[in-house]
């Protein structure tokens, strides 16, 4: 479990640095129009649309590497479950 949540940090580790050249991109290409998404032509808003949109498929929190990280640790916790259950039960002495 412990690997897990230090899977998990990294994973959101890794997609902050993804996303700083892409969120830089932005900025640049909003730069002549005061910052503004709003101000910016429909191309501008566009290009970046679709810079958000394949970004957040690949790595946002429903995207397909946290998709599939969830299911392998879902089936790793399955399977440890079933590892568990498989083992004969300790009995407890009294201490004596």
């Amino acid at each position: 479990m412990q690997r897990q949540a230090a899977e998990r940090k990294d994973l959101a580790a890794d997609t902050y640095t993804t996303w700083q050249p892409i969120g830089e991109k932005e900025r640049h290409l909003l730069f002549p129009y005061d910052g503004g998404y709003e101000n910016a032509p429909p191309d501008v808003q566009h290009e970046i649309m679709a810079m958000r949109n394949e970004f957040f498929q690949e790595w946002g929190s429903r995207g397909k590497r946290a998709n599939l990280m969830a299911e392998r640790h879902a089936k790793e916790r399955q399977e440890l479950g079933q590892h568990q259950s498989n083992e004969p039960v300790r009995k407890q002495g009294r201490g004596r």
